[in-house]
């Protein structure tokens, strides 16, 4: 189960190619809206630092999901300029990436596009494992899960989410 997804709605202005959309407050518009929202299987991820100690401690396991919602009347073009369609970040308090789902990863150069049909959504899921201990476990504290679709007209959303330390 996912929890606490944040929904925005964007207006119509869907094909400026430098558009940016992190805004938490709907937007009224014309032809309708795109609703966006980040959800991930929990709030708060421990990690195990009680003892004995393995060797190598291991980050906590995250499930996170992103989905597009068309709810315009029209269909929503998406163009991608490689195979990659979406992105998790984790920030810290201060804004500074502590992790990316894409680090390491490799994607073909290809242009592709993605058309979301009126009343259709677009659903994107990962399941990935924070750094261990030989990769430096992260701090305890308030982070933000930043969902992305980096599609020539990319969209973005945030999750609070927390670390927590075991002892």
């Amino acid at each position: 189960m996912f929890r606490c997804a944040k929904i925005f709605s964007l207006a119509a202005l869907l094909m400026a190619p430098a558009l940016w959309h992190e805004d938490s407050k709907p937007v009224s518009v014309a032809s309708g809206r795109i609703a966006f929202e980040v959800s991930a299987d929990r709030l708060e991820y421990v990690y195990d630092l009680m003892p004995p100690l393995p060797p190598t401690i291991p980050g906590p396991i995250v499930r996170a999901q992103i989905r597009l919602l068309n709810e315009s009347p029209e269909e929503l073009r998406l163009d991608f300029s490689s195979s990659q369609r979406f992105d998790f970040l984790l920030e810290d308090e201060r804004g500074k990436v502590v992790f990316r789902w894409s680090d390491g990863k490799i994607f073909l150069p290809v242009l592709e596009r993605e058309i979301v049909k009126p009343g259709e959504a677009l659903i994107y899921e990962a399941t990935f494992s924070l750094p261990d201990s030989t990769r430096g476990i992260l701090p305890a504290g308030r982070y933000v899960l930043k969902g992305l679709l980096v599609a020539e007209t990319p969209f973005s959303g945030t999750l609070p989410v927390r670390i927590v330390h075991a002892h």
